[in-house]
């Protein structure tokens, strides 16, 4: 008995790979009225695919703990990004100032800065 109750601690006593998650924030910033948001991506989750990747984030705002996952994918070299894809009709594209253009089943909208955005595709596909 004494010789499989060790081995049983010592097992249970050990990190496991399964749960491993690591934390990178990609973007800390206030918008225009002053709300704060970070935001985090899940480095051990990133998976290519292709010229897609894909990532688990979190956003943390005043009203958000942050502790919601979420899933987003990434096209590096078109500059395409989706996040919780399970909606692939709404997506960002990357200007090349660096600006971020939201589209809405192929409707266009004015481009502008996203922090968050940006943030998230220097992490990812630099």
């Amino acid at each position: 008995m004494k010789r499989l109750l060790l081995p049983l601690l010592a097992a249970l006593a050990l990190p496991t790979a399964v749960n491993a998650e690591t934390w990178i924030e990609v973007a800390n910033y206030s918008d225009k009225d002053g709300q704060n948001f970070i935001r985090w991506i899940d480095a051990d989750s990133i998976l290519g695919r292709g010229d897609w990747l894909y990532a688990k984030y979190r956003i943390k705002t005043e009203w958000s703990s942050g502790k919601r996952t979420k899933e987003l994918k990434i096209n590096c070299k078109k500059g395409i990004y989706v996040h919780d894809f399970d909606n692939s009709y709404v997506r960002f594209v990357r200007q090349r100032n660096g600006n971020w253009k939201l589209t809405f089943f192929g409707f266009g909208f004015d481009e502008s800065k996203n922090p968050q955005l940006e943030g998230t595709y220097k992490f990812l596909c630099k």
